[in-house]
């Protein structure tokens, strides 16, 4: 039995790598610049 996958799915996968990875940059740089405790309030909105 052969399976097809939806053609949006590679794209799709591609997008969502690039968002986490710009979040990671994102936060990364704001530890590096406001320190720790400042980045872990930005997660709770604090």
């Amino acid at each position: 039995m052969t399976t097809y996958a939806i053609p949006a799915a590679r794209p799709a996968g591609f997008g969502l790598l690039a968002f986490g990875l710009l979040l990671a940059a994102y936060f990364g740089v704001l530890t590096l610049v406001s320190g720790w405790k400042f980045t872990v309030n930005q997660l709770y909105f604090g």
